[in-house]
């Protein structure tokens, strides 16, 4: 992220977050995934992708079929975000 502030230059730099999940039931495995904002390719332009990171994913719910996330990609230090 390049900005100038009173004729100087500012550069933030960010890291995109690559999160692996496990999930267990007694001895056997559920899952066993990395996130990554390229698993999101289906949903997100190249462009976007360039400039976003991949901030992480919470746990939105649970019942007997699946279990459901959210995250989080967004362009740093805007509102602009998927």
């Amino acid at each position: 992220n390049e900005f100038e502030i009173e004729g100087k230059k500012q550069v933030d730099k960010y890291r995109d977050a690559e999160i692996s999940l496990k999930i267990k039931q007694g001895n056997k495995i559920l899952l066993d995934t990395l996130f990554r904002k390229e698993n999101f390719n289906n949903y997100i332009d190249k462009d976007f992708q360039n400039i976003a990171v991949f901030h992480g994913y919470w746990l939105d719910g649970i019942d007997n079929e699946k279990i459901q996330f959210f995250g989080t990609i967004s362009k740093p230090e805007t509102d602009w975000a998927f």
